[in-house]
């Protein structure tokens, strides 16, 4: 699958390019929609950044840019962010 698509009524696969090429995301609706964000956040600490930076997009990845951007659509999607 290319991009993104509801592939169940309240299911969805999310393009996070950035880690890796056709790197996805599944995302359920619900009162707080929830993101299962596979490689594109690895850590809860790469959410939430450091001194120098919002976000630290994963030391290794096929595109900075296309994180940055994976992150920022992340935002988007009105997830709250939950530490395991």
């Amino acid at each position: 699958m290319d991009g993104d698509a509801e592939i169940a009524p309240g299911v969805s696969v999310v393009q996070l390019a950035g880690h890796s090429p056709g790197s996805q995301g599944v995302l359920v609706d619900g009162a707080v929609p929830y993101l299962i964000a596979g490689d594109a956040v690895n850590t809860y600490a790469d959410w939430e950044g450091n001194e120098a930076s919002r976000i630290c997009p994963p030391g290794v990845n096929t595109s900075l840019l296309d994180c940055y951007a994976s992150f920022e659509k992340i935002e988007h999607l009105g997830c709250e962010s939950s530490e395991p």
